[in-house]
C-alpha cells in the first residue's frame, strides 16, 4: 500500500524520557492505514514513511537515522540502550508501543518489523514483558537473531517481570546482557596485542629447535633493483604520444619513464604512471627514491599535485592514510575533465583503487579514460568499485538467493569473457611471443575474474546452499583458479597487485571452507593445495620486489588458512614466513588511529593479526605461556565479532575458526570469564546459522569447531546446558550430513564427539538446535 499522503502531526516538544499519548495515538493512526501482513509465521508491519511524513519533524528524522540497539519496559520505558542519540528512545518507545497495540497476534520469541524507508525497526518480544528492539539498515535476518539471544537472556536473569518501572538493578541486569554481545568501539589495541601475543610466539619460534629455522631471513630486506628501471628509461621514446599509448596498453611503467624523459608540467604525470606501476606484478617499477626526487620538480601547489605529494609520501612513510584520504577527495573535487594535451596523463594520479570510496567521480573517471581508449585504466577502477560494493553491500549479508541473483547472473557474463581473453594470453605466451601482446588480454581478464571468484567464493559461505551445492561451488571456484589464474602466476606476465590480492583472498577462503566439506583422501588433497597456494604466495613475495608483500593483505589470507592447518594439525614453513611478513609489514600507529576514525577497518586489521597469531601460537607454545596468549587473543577474537554482529556483519568463517580457537583456549581462562566466553560463542553461532531447522546444512558444517568447543567448555564447566547444546548441535549436525549424502562427515562427527556426548543423553534438542 502507497505511503500515507497527509503528514501526520508530530508535536517538537517532546522530551527525553517522556511518552505523550497524543503522539502515540498520530503514530497509531498512520500506521493503522498502513498494515501489511506476511504470513504465515512472523507478522510484520511496514510504515512505508514518505518524504512528507518525516519532513514534519526534526526529531522523527533523528529517529530514523539512529542504528540503535535497546531493551524497554512496557509503556516504552527504556531500561537501556546502546548507540542512543538524544531524544530516540522515547519516541522509538512510542512507535513500539503502537505497534504492539494494532499487533494482536504477536507471541514470545516472534519478532516485529517495521519498515522505515530504506531501515527496519526490528523489536523482539521477551516473556517477561520487555522488548528488545534494534534500528538496523542492512542484514536483518542475522541481527533479529540477535534480539532473540538477548531476548532468552533476559528471560533466564533474575529480572523482575516488567511493569513499567525500571530501577537501577534493571539497569544493571540489562546492561551486563547488552555489554556482553554489543559492541560499538573495540577498547583493546594492536599495541597491545603485539606486545601480549605476538611478543612471546616471536620468542618461542626463535627457541625452539623446530621452528627457529622459520624465522631466518623472514624479513624481505632486499633492495629495489635499479639496473631493469633504469634499462626501461633507455628504451622508451620520450614524447607525449608515445606516453599515451605506453598506458594504453598497460605499460605504466614506460609511460612514467618517457614523461620523466619530458620533465616540465610531465612530472606530474610520471609520479601517477609510476604509482600504477608499481602496483603491478613482475613489472620493472621506479624505485621510490626516484619518485620522492620527482617531487621537487612540482610546479605549484595544485590539488593533483598535493594527491602527487601525498601519494609519494605513502610510500616513504612520510604521510598517513586518513592525510591520503584527504587529498584524493581535494583532487577529486577539483579535477577538470577536458580533453587538453595531457589532461589524461595527469588524471593517473587518480586511478588509484581508492577511487573505489568515491563512486559518483570513479564513474566520471571511467568514463573519461574511455573517451582517451584507455580501457586498462578505466576497467581496473571499475573493478576495484565493484569490489567495494560487492564487500559492502552483497558478501557479508547474504541470507537469500533472491539477494543476489541478478549479480551472479552479470559475473557469469562477465566471466566467459574474461576467460576467453585470459586463455589467448597464455596462448600467445606459450607460442614463445615476447611482443608484450598478452599483457593486456591477462590485465583485462583477470580484473573481472576476481570478482566473480569473489562473488560465487561469498555465496558458498552463505547460508543459501546446501552442503552439496557449496561443494560443488567451491570445487568450481578452486578449479577455476587452477585452471586460468594460477598458470599466470608462472608465466612473466604482469598483474595488478590488487586483482592478485583479491583472488588471493577469495582462495584462501575457498579452500578452507572446502576443507570443512571433506574427508579422508579429499581432505589430503585439499591440504596439499594449501601448501602449494602458500607456496605460491610465499614465491611472488621472496622473488618480486619488496613493495610487493606490502601490497598484499597476506593477514587475509592467513586468517583464513591458518586456523584450518592448525586443526589439521599442520604447519608449513610458508605459513610461518607469510604471518611473520604480514605482520612485519603492519604499522601499528596507522592501525590503531583508525580505532576510532574507521573502526570497521580497525576491526578487520585487529582480528586478521589476532587469529593469525593464536593459530600459530595454538601450534608453537606450550603450558601457561600457551593458555595466557590464546586466553588473551580468543577475548579480543570474540569481541571483534560481537562489533561486526553489532553492526550487521556476520563472517561465518571467521566465526568458526575464532570457535576453534576458543576450544583450545578454554583452560586459559577463569571461570567466570569463560562463562561469558561460552555466551558469545553461542551467540556467535547461532547468529551465523540464524534458522537451524531451515539452513540445518549450516549447523553441519559449523559443527567441527563448536562441538569442540562446547565440549571442552562443558569439561571445565559441568554445565547441563552446554551439554544440552552439544547434543542438540550433534543430533541436527549428524542428521544433516546423512541427509545431504556427506555419510563420512556424519560418521567423523560420531567418531570425534560421541564418546563425550551421548553416555550423558540421547541427543535432547538444546534450545538453539
Amino acid at each position: 500500500m502507497a505511503a500515507i499522503r497527509q503528514r501526520v502531526p508530530v508535536p517538537r516538544d517532546v522530551p527525553d524520557g517522556v511518552c505523550h499519548n497524543a503522539y502515540l495515538g498520530t503514530v497509531t493512526l498512520a500506521l493503522v492505514w498502513n498494515v501489511r501482513w506476511e504470513p504465515p509465521d512472523r507478522p510484520v508491519i511496514c510504515w512505508n514513511a514518505s518524504p512528507d511524513n518525516i519532513a514534519t519533524s526534526q526529531t522523527l528524522a533523528v529517529v530514523l537515522m539512529i542504528h540503535l540497539i535497546g531493551v524497554l519496559s512496557t509503556g516504552g520505558v527504556a531500561v537501556e540502550c546502546r548507540g542512543d542519540k538524544g531524544g530516540g528512545v522515547a519516541l522509538l518507545g512510542a512507535l513500539i508501543e503502537a505497534a504492539r497495540a494494532l499487533s494482536t497476534v504477536v507471541v514470545a520469541e516472534e519478532i516485529l518489523k517495521l519498515d522505515f524507508r530504506n531501515k527496519k525497526l526490528l523489536v523482539s518480544e521477551c516473556k517477561k514483558g520487555y522488548c528488545v528492539a534494534a534500528l538496523v539498515d542492512r542484514a536483518e535476518d542475522y541481527v533479529d537473531t540477535l534480539l532473540r539471544v538477548i531476548a532468552e537472556r533476559i528471560d533466564a536473569s533474575p529480572i523482575a517481570v516488567a511493569d513499567g518501572c525500571v530501577s537501577d538493578e534493571h539497569k544493571a541486569i540489562v546492561g551486563q546482557i547488552l555489554d556482553t554481545y554489543v559492541v560499538y568501539e573495540i577498547d583493546s589495541t594492536l599495541e597491545s596485542v603485539m606486545r601480549e601475543v605476538y611478543e612471546p610466539l616471536v620468542s618461542a619460534l626463535q627457541h625452539h629447535p623446530t621452528y627457529s629455522a622459520h624465522l631466518s631471513g623472514h624479513d624481505n630486506t632486499q633492495e629495489e633493483s635499479t639496473e631493469h628501471w633504469e634499462q626501461v628509461v633507455h628504451d622508451c621514446v620520450a614524447s607525449i604520444e608515445h606516453a599515451v599509448a605506453y598506458a594504453r596498453t598497460g605499460q605504466f611503467e614506460k609511460t612514467c619513464a618517457a614523461c620523466m624523459s619530458l620533465g616540465g608540467r610531465w612530472v606530474r604525470a610520471a609520479i601517477g604512471a609510476g604509482l600504477l606501476a608499481r602496483n603491478m606484478t613482475k613489472t620493472a617499477t621506479p624505485p621510490v627514491e626516484v619518485l620522492d626526487g620527482l617531487l621537487d620538480s612540482l610546479d605549484d601547489d595544485s590539488p593533483l599535485d598535493d594527491l602527487a605529494r601525498a601519494a609519494v609520501g605513502r610510500l616513504t612513510g612520510k604521510t598517513a592514510p586518513i592525510d591520503y584520504a584527504h587529498s584524493y577527495r581535494y583532487a577529486a573535487e577539483n579535477f577538470q575533465f577536458h580533453s587538453e594535451g595531457g589532461n589524461v596523463l595527469d588524471a593517473l594520479l587518480l586511478a588509484s583503487t581508492y577511487a573505489a570510496r568515491v563512486p559518483e567521480f570513479a564513474s566520471r573517471l571511467v568514463e573519461f579514460f574511455r573517451t582517451h581508449n584507455m580501457e586498462i585504466v578505466a576497467e581496473s577502477i571499475t573493478a576495484a568499485v565493484d569490489r567495494n560494493r560487492l564487500f559492502n553491500e552483497i558478501v557479508y549479508s547474504i541470507t537469500s538467493y533472491d539477494g543476489f541473483r541478478e549479480e551472479l547472473e552479470r559475473r557469469r557474463a562477465q566471466v566467459t569473457t574474461a576467460i576467453g581473453r585470459i586463455e589467448s594470453a597464455l596462448d600467445v605466451v606459450a607460442s614463445g611471443d615476447t611482443s608484450g601482446r598478452a599483457r593486456v588480454p591477462a590485465l583485462m581478464g583477470t580484473l573481472h575474474l576476481q570478482n566473480y571468484i569473489t562473488l560465487m567464493t561469498a555465496m558458498a559461505e552463505s547460508p543459501v546452499l546446501s552442503a552439496a551445492e557449496r561443494k560443488r561451488t567451491l570445487a568450481n571456484v578452486i578449479k577455476t583458479y587452477r585452471q586460468y589464474f594460477r598458470p599466470l602466476l608462472d608465466v612473466d606476465l604482469p598483474l595488478f597487485t590488487f586483482t592478485v590480492n583479491s583472488v588471493f583472498q577469495s582462495m584462501a577462503v575457498a579452500m578452507a571452507e572446502y576443507y570443512h566439506l571433506t574427508t579422508g583422501e579429499g581432505r589430503d588433497l585439499i591440504l596439499a593445495d594449501m601448501a602449494d597456494f602458500l607456496q605460491s604466495i610465499y614465491s611472488l613475495v621472496k622473488h618480486g620486489a619488496p613493495h610487493i608483500g606490502e601490497q598484499l593483505s597476506l593477514g587475509v589470507i592467513t586468517t583464513a588458512v591458518s586456523p584450518v592447518l592448525t586443526m589439521a594439525g599442520e604447519l608449513h614453513h610458508a605459513e610461518v614466513r607469510l604471518v611473520l611478513t604480514a605482520i612485519g609489514h603492519q604499522s601499528v600507529r596507522d592501525i590503531d588511529a583508525q580505532r576510532l576514525l574507521d573502526p570497521r577497518s580497525f576491526a578487520t586489521n585487529f582480528a586478521n593479526t589476532l587469529v593469525t597469531t593464536a593459530s600459530l601460537s595454538a601450534k608453537v607454545l606450550r603450558g601457561d605461556t600457551r593458555d595466557r596468549v590464546l586466553s588473551r587473543a580468543v577475548w579480543d577474537i570474540l569481541k571483534t565479532h560481537c562489533f561486526f554482529v553489532t553492526i550487521g556483519i556476520v563472517i561465518r568463517d571467521d566465526i568458526m575458526s575464532a570457535t576453534y580457537l576458543a576450544a583450545e583456549a578454554v583452560d586459559g581462562f577463569e571461570e567466570s570469564r569463560l562463562r561469558e566466553v561460552v555466551d558469545i560463542v553461542c551467540m556467535l553461532n547461532r547468529v551465523a546459522v540464524q534458522n537451524p531447522a531451515k539452513y540445518d546444512y549450516e549447523v553441519a558444517v559449523m559443527a567441527y569447531p563448536y562441538l569442540h568447543f562446547l565440549v571442552n567448555a562443558w569439561k571445565r564447566l559441568g554445565d547441563e546446558d552446554i551439554l544440552n547444546e552439544a547434543q542438540g548441535v550433534m543430533t541436527t549436525a549428524v542428521c544433516a550430513w546423512r541427509k545431504y549424502g556427506f555419510e563420512e562427515k556424519a560418521a567423523e562427527l560420531e567418531g570425534e564427539f560421541g564418546r563425550a556426548i551421548t553416555p550423558y543423553g540421547g541427543g535432547t534438542q538444546s534450545h538453539v538446535y
